[in-house]
């Protein structure tokens, strides 16, 4: 979900198969900063629940599972464009 101020601009998931929790919450990080950027969005503040995926993408935890990894450096990044 993706909210300007206090405003809903967009809801969405998508199917992703047969998966780990881990990679469901990547893939839901990563589509999400894509579709922020897509929206015009220069400023961003993520919220989520796992502890796991949002402190590797913040360089806190290493990330050394290699198909995490992957995920991992395609979110950093994004992130990394958007102004804070």
């Amino acid at each position: 979900v993706i909210y300007r101020g206090t405003v809903k601009v967009w809801e969405g998931g998508r199917y992703l198969g047969c998966t780990t929790n881990n990679v469901a919450e990547y893939t839901g990080l990563l589509h999400g900063l894509e579709v922020a950027k897509k929206l015009g969005i220069h400023s961003i503040q993520v919220r989520g629940d796992s502890k796991l995926v949002l402190l590797q993408v913040k360089g806190e935890w290493k990330c050394e599972k290699p198909h995490l990894k992957t995920l991992c450096t395609r979110c950093k990044a994004l992130v990394a464009t958007f102004r804070e």
